[in-house]
């Protein structure tokens, strides 16, 4: 998993727009690695019981596991940092706490719902390796993707260029 890392930033001493600032360059740059890790993990879950093979299917779903606990544990430090930095700001800017960050904190929540299923019905079928088990709880992680490909891509369509939009009239007003 490609990961980088950035210092906690001391955001509460900061003005506004440098906070904003800080957090949308950080948040960005960790929603590219984030995206291609979660296009990785969907290509290994949609992979899994393609050989027919046992064996094959064991190794796969330890291997999509392993992956899947990376990419959630990467995934909520992600979310973390956007819903304490970003979230506010533009719920704050948008005047409205239930519109489209309260959905992307659904999406959220559905998603890493969606992996614990994962993770719970691969404790519980593991010794059968039974492929139409495999199958469905591999079917978690799919979901998981696709909730979250939805959400990344309104960060990249919605968010993050109203954070962009803050931050131009944040220095005209300062100007």
């Amino acid at each position: 998993m490609s990961t980088i890392t950035v210092e906690r930033l001391p955001y509460a001493a900061m003005d506004p727009g440098s906070q904003l600032s800080d957090a949308l360059y950080y948040l960005k740059q960790q929603h590219e690695f984030l995206e291609a890790d979660l296009l990785e993990l969907q290509m290994l879950a949609r992979g899994i019981g393609a050989s027919g093979s046992r064996n094959s299917l064991k190794t796969d779903l330890n291997q999509l596991k392993v992956r899947a606990e990376r990419f959630l544990k990467f995934f909520q430090q992600y979310q973390q940092d956007e819903q304490e930095t970003l979230f506010p700001i533009v719920d704050l800017y948008t005047g409205d706490k239930m519109g489209p960050t309260a959905v992307m904190k659904q999406e959220y929540n559905m998603a890493v719902h969606n992996l614990r299923l994962f993770f719970q019905a691969f404790k519980e079928d593991s010794h059968t390796l039974d492929p139409l088990c495999a199958k469905r709880s591999v079917s978690h992680v799919l979901q998981s993707c696709f909730i979250l490909l939805e959400h990344m891509r309104k960060e990249k369509e919605w968010v993050f260029p109203l954070a962009e939009q803050m931050l131009t009239d944040i220095e005209q007003f300062y100007s």
